[in-house]
């Protein structure tokens, strides 16, 4: 039975719809209208025979003709002018793409009688269109045959096929079908294969039509309704399969799709021990980078119109709505014609319209690595690594047990008053507040690192003055600075983190040569102190962020027992080129 479903979900309909050769609702059961024949004695099967010979031809060519004899009410826009030849010649290979492209394509359930008022009409294959007094879509009516009423609905017949309009989903699998690229079906090939996977589609069986049982007990469905569903698409909350929305979609070709994988994966090199700790398993690393690489060559490919409310000056992602990141908003050309933070997204591709919105083919993907999904980390201290001794697990944390931080586990916050543009504004501001009570070092605040990939970031650290806790003024008041070094400890291919280093030597950063030291600004309100640039040999993407799964931490040690409010950690990809060239 599953397979019967599936025939019907995954029909080729772009192949219908070259095939129409174009010569020139009310939808309750309760509702019954008297048409030219009111008094009928024959099916709509029957009077479609009658009216359009060619179209009668297609349908019996798949067997819908038992439907359409059937006591089912149905609406039928038969079409006078049609290419029968390569339709009938397609049903010998394709029916299900001849059924749901081309004959549901001219049907909807129920009656719906031409009363001289525009109906929105919903079409058995979930298509809608518009029904006027004079046309059904763009095909013109009959006038002396419509309204035809029979047994079982009503027949309008009109001059044309109303050709099949595709989905954005449909789109992304006609483009897959028709690649001639050699690789589309391997992993990260093309994103067709990637998002087929994820399908999860199931049978409306209240609002299907059953003609019975079959010899083994399954129940035979003539008319299917299919409810959509992808976890992977839905997961970046871009519903693009359904056609009661409206999306944007950048479409990259497989080729395209194919090379930002591979860029991805190159940041993606998970750190062996995940493969040693998963019962034997060796492929874990790779598996874990097929999937990360495929989702972030997905990201930013799709913009849902209903939530992009400035779309003439800025465009939003579903990774935007999903995540929270401002980083998925491509900002587009103001009015002056400058570009503003990025370039126009769209700039240089060509819209195409879809049953559900507008798709953009792209041979080349029109954002960088960096812009599409690799965004500035913003990190905090984690409190359960001040290095107390604590971890009796893992002795690694600190070489010296004998040493004590308070805090009192509140991140406060205040505003303060700054100069922009000659203006007065106030601003934000938040810190933990630590104290180190013991003058035995090493003494270290942490850093988990979460979500770093295997790249090159940009490493800086936000005090605040210690000043500060009493609230800003308009004048800052004289102070002394943060004086401290900063380790990086990243885990080995055995999982486990290096042996911390001491006050003297094996920190992974240096302000300048010679100098021991970092120090922040104690005029500053809000100090940003640049550490400098760190890659990342593996990454733990995805592992999460406590203890026992975090791949790397920054430690900072205050070079003597001092007070510190510490703001956060922000990493900012630099991601090289030679971290994300395509070698393949």
């Amino acid at each position: 039975m599953k397979r019967n479903i599936k025939n019907t979900i995954y029909s080729g309909i772009a192949v219908v719809a070259s095939f129409v050769a174009m010569a020139s609702c009310t939808d309750t059961w309760d509702e019954h209208y008297t048409g030219n024949n009111g008094n009928a004695n024959t099916t709509l099967m029957e009077s479609i025979e009658q009216n359009s010979p060619d179209f009668a031809r297609v349908i019996k060519a798949v067997h819908f003709d038992r439907e359409l004899n059937s006591a089912n009410s149905y609406t039928v826009w038969a079409p006078q002018n049609m290419n029968v030849d390569s339709l009938l010649t397609l049903a010998q290979t394709d029916s299900a793409d001849v059924v749901n492209g081309f004959i549901k394509n001219h049907i909807a359930r129920y009656n719906v009688l031409m009363n001289g008022n525009d109906v929105s009409v919903n079409l058995v294959n979930n298509k809608k269109t518009l029904f006027t007094s004079s046309k059904f879509a763009n095909s013109n009516v009959i006038a002396e045959k419509t309204n035809i009423a029979c047994k079982n609905g009503i027949l309008h017949v009109v001059d044309n096929a109303f050709p099949y309009s595709m989905s954005l989903f449909e789109m992304i699998k006609d483009q897959y079908k028709k690649s001639t690229f050699a690789h589309k079906d391997t992993v990260g090939g093309s994103l067709y294969s990637f998002l087929r996977k994820y399908d999860a589609d199931s049978l409306d069986q209240e609002k299907s039509v059953s003609r019975g049982y079959d010899a083994f007990g399954e129940q035979i469905w003539v008319d299917s309704v299919i409810i959509r569903n992808n976890t992977a698409l839905k997961n970046v909350d871009a519903l693009i399969y359904e056609e009661d929305s409206n999306y944007i979609a950048i479409i990259p070709s497989p080729e395209a799709y194919n090379k930002r994988f591979n860029q991805y994966k190159k940041l993606l090199k998970f750190n062996e021990s995940l493969n040693a700790g998963s019962a034997g398993k060796k492929n874990v690393c790779d598996s874990l980078a097929n999937h990360y690489a495929s989702m972030f060559a997905m990201n930013d490919l799709f913009y849902n119109m209903t939530d992009n409310e400035h779309i003439e000056d800025s465009l939003k992602s579903t990774t935007y709505l999903t995540n929270g990141y401002k980083y998925d908003v491509y900002y587009r050309k103001d009015n002056e014609g400058q570009l503003k933070e990025t370039h126009d997204i769209l700039e240089g591709l060509t819209p195409v319209p879809a049953s559900n919105g507008t798709a953009y083919y792209a041979d080349e993907y029109p954002m960088s690595v960096t812009e599409q999904a690799h965004y500035e980390l913003i990190y905090y201290l984690s409190p359960t690594l001040l290095a107390k001794g604590s971890d009796k697990s893992n002795k690694n944390y600190t070489t010296n047990t004998n040493i004590d931080v308070t805090y009192d586990n509140a991140y406060h916050s205040g505003t303060y008053k700054d100069t922009i543009d000659g203006e007065v504004v106030i601003k934000n501001y938040c810190y933990y507040d630590y104290k180190l009570t013991k003058t035995s070092s090493p003494t270290f605040l942490s850093f988990f690192l979460p979500s770093v990939l295997s790249g090159t970031y940009d490493i800086s650290l936000v005090t605040i003055p210690m000043w500060a806790k009493n609230g800003y003024t308009d004048v800052a008041p004289s102070g002394n600075p943060y004086k401290f070094r900063v380790n990086m400890l990243e885990r080995d291919a055995k999982g486990e983190y290096p042996k911390a280093a001491s006050n003297n030597s094996g920190y992974a950063f240096s302000p300048a040569p010679g100098e021991k030291y970092f120090y922040s600004n104690v005029d500053a309100k809000v100090d940003t102190i640049h550490i400098g640039e760190y890659t990342f040999k593996s990454t733990f993407y995805g592992r999460g962020s406590t203890e026992s799964t975090n791949g790397a931490m920054i430690q900072i040690s205050p070079a003597i027992k001092t007070q510190i409010l510490v703001s956060k950690l922000i990493l900012t990809p630099k991601f090289k080129e030679e971290e994300t060239a395509d070698n393949n």
